[in-house]
C-alpha cells in the first residue's frame, strides 16, 4: 500500500504564485471578519483621524475670519464655511482658504449641503450659491423668506415677489432653475428639497375666522401643481428638513414629525410640557433634540430619535447646552465648561474643555468637531 502524499514545488513559479494569493485571500477575510467583530474596539475612525492628520501642525487644524457678531457657520465637507458682513469664505480641513465670494450682509444666513454653499440676508433680497465659483445668483424684488440647500447640493428659495404672497423655486446643483411656482393667497416661510431636487416641501400660512393654519405641502418639480396638502393644524413650525428622498422631519414647538409626500405624517416625539432650545436634524438617520425641563433654568435632556420613533438614547446634561451638532454617528454637546462628544445612543466617545470660551460647535462624520468662538475655530481631535 502506498501514501497518497501530495508535494509541492516551491521552485515552480505558478505554484509559488498560487499559495501567494492564497496566504493573501485569507489574510483578507481574517482582517475583514476582525473589523466586523472589533470594529468599536479598534474605534476606526480614530484610525482614519490618525491617518488623515498625519503630518499636521497646530496651525493647521485653526480656521481664521474676521471676527463679527453677525457671523454665521456651517460644516463645508470637512472644513468650514463662514457668512460674514462681506460675504462668504469657505476653508479646508486644514484651514486653507477655498473660496471667497464679496457680498454685503447685515444679517447673513449660510446653508451648505453636497459640495454647494449658499448664502443670502435674512429679510434681504439676494442669494449666492456657489461650489468651487459661483454658480446662482438670485434677486428678488421682495424679501427672501426662507431658502434650503439638500445633501445633494440642489437648492430651494422662497420669496416674497411683486404680486405674489410667495414665489417658490428650485436650482439644481449647477445652479439651473428648474421649478418654479406662485401662491397669490398664502406665505410659505419655511421650504425644503430633496437631495436630487425632484420633490420639495413648503410651510404655508392661512388665517381662519382668526385663527392661524400651518400647512405641508408637496411639490414635484416635474409638474406644476400642489401634489399633496396636509393640515398642521394651528402649531407653530419650526423647521423642515429631507432626511432622504421620500422622507422630511418637522419641527413643531410641541411636537417632532417625520412626514412624507403621500400625505403620511408620523409623531416621533411629542414635546408638550417641555420646552425644546435646541436641535439638529443632520444626523445619520436621527434627530437630536435638546429640552429644558422649565421654561427658565438649566435643566437639560438630550434625546435621539429615529423616524419611527424609536429614542435611541436619553441623557441629562449639566449646566447650560450653548450648541448641539449631529453628523454620522456621533453628536456634538457644547457647554459653557467643557465639549462632550456623544455616539448615537448618547454613551460617551470623547470629551474637552470649553477653554476659548466658544459658544458654536459643528460635529464632523469622522467623530472630529469645530470648535468655533468669536474670531477663530480650532478641529478638536478625539
Amino acid at each position: 500500500m502506498s501514501d497518497n502524499v501530495t508535494t509541492y514545488d516551491f521552485s515552480n513559479k505558478q505554484q509559488r504564485k498560487r499559495i501567494l494569493l492564497l496566504v493573501i485571500a485569507a489574510a483578507v477575510v481574517v482582517l475583514a471578519l476582525v473589523l466586523i467583530l472589533f470594529a468599536e474596539t479598534l474605534n476606526l475612525d480614530a484610525i482614519g483621524r490618525g491617518i488623515k492628520y498625519i503630518g499636521a501642525k497646530e496651525e493647521d487644524l485653526v480656521f481664521s475670519f474676521d471676527a463679527h457678531g453677525t457671523n454665521r457657520f456651517a460644516r463645508c465637507g470637512d472644513g468650514l464655511a463662514v457668512a460674514s458682513a462681506s460675504g462668504l469664505k469657505t476653508m479646508n480641513s486644514r484651514g486653507q482658504t477655498a473660496l471667497t465670494v464679496d457680498q454685503s450682509l447685515s444679517a447673513p444666513a449660510v446653508q451648505t449641503g453636497g459640495g454647494v454653499t449658499a448664502i443670502w440676508d435674512i429679510g434681504g433680497s439676494t442669494l449666492t450659491a456657489a461650489r468651487k465659483k459661483v454658480t446662482l445668483q438670485f434677486r428678488s424684488d421682495g424679501a427672501i423668506l426662507d431658502a434650503d440647500v439638500s445633501s445633494g447640493g440642489a437648492v430651494c428659495v422662497a420669496s416674497s415677489e411683486s404680486g405674489y404672497k410667495t414665489v417658490l423655486r428650485a436650482y439644481d446643483a449647477n445652479g439651473k432653475e428648474t421649478y418654479r411656482w406662485f401662491s397669490s393667497s398664502r406665505f410659505f416661510p419655511i421650504c425644503a428639497v430633496s437631495p436630487s431636487g425632484k420633490q420639495m416641501a413648503a410651510i404655508s400660512l392661512w388665517q381662519s375666522g382668526g385663527v392661524f393654519e400651518s400647512t405641508i405641502n408637496w411639490f414635484k418639480t416635474t409638474r406644476e401643481d400642489v401634489q399633496k396638502s396636509v393640515s398642521l393644524g394651528d402649531r407653530l413650525v419650526y423647521d423642515l428638513y429631507f432626511m432622504n428622498e421620500n422622507r422630511a422631519w418637522v419641527v413643531c414647538e410641541d411636537a417632532l414629525y417625520c412626514a412624507e409626500p403621500d400625505g403620511s405624517l408620523t409623531q416621533v416625539a411629542d414635546l408638550s410640557g417641555q420646552y425644546l432650545s435646541d436641535y439638529d436634524l443632520g444626523g445619520d438617520g436621527c434627530a437630536v433634540l435638546a429640552l429644558n425641563l422649565f421654561q427658565a433654568g438649566n435643566r437639560y435632556m438630550l434625546r435621539t430619535v429615529k423616524p419611527d420613533g424609536t429614542v435611541l438614547g436619553e441623557r441629562d446634561i449639566e449646566g447650560e447646552i450653548l450648541d448641539i451638532s449631529a453628523c454620522g454617528k456621533y453628536v456634538a454637546v457644547l457647554t459653557a465648561e467643557r465639549l462632550l462628544i456623544l455616539h448615537r445612543n448618547l454613551s460617551d466617545y470623547a470629551a474637552a474643555e470649553n477653554a476659548d470660551g466658544a459658544s458654536k460647535v459643528l460635529m464632523r462624520a469622522d467623530g472630529s468637531a469645530i470648535l468655533i468662538s468669536d474670531r477663530s475655530a480650532a478641529t478638536i481631535l478625539p
